[in-house]
């Protein structure tokens, strides 16, 4: 559980980016500011779900 929702952000944003590289910094902050609440609190939400599941995973692996 290393990844912020920040990080979890910018994943989503590049599965859909389709300029350059040098670009991809200033595109993710238009991309973010464009979002709406629902469409962030869906994020937020999946962000969440992540969490868990990894956090789960951690802990169950020390009773293996």
């Amino acid at each position: 559980m290393k990844d912020t929702f920040e990080d979890f952000l910018k994943e989503l944003h590049a599965t859909k980016y389709t300029g350059t590289d040098d670009d991809m910094p200033e595109a993710f902050d238009y991309w973010l500011g464009e979002l709406d609440v629902e469409t962030l609190l869906r994020c937020g939400h999946a962000y969440g779900m992540s969490q868990y599941v990894e956090g789960k995973k951690e802990a169950l692996s020390h009773f293996r």
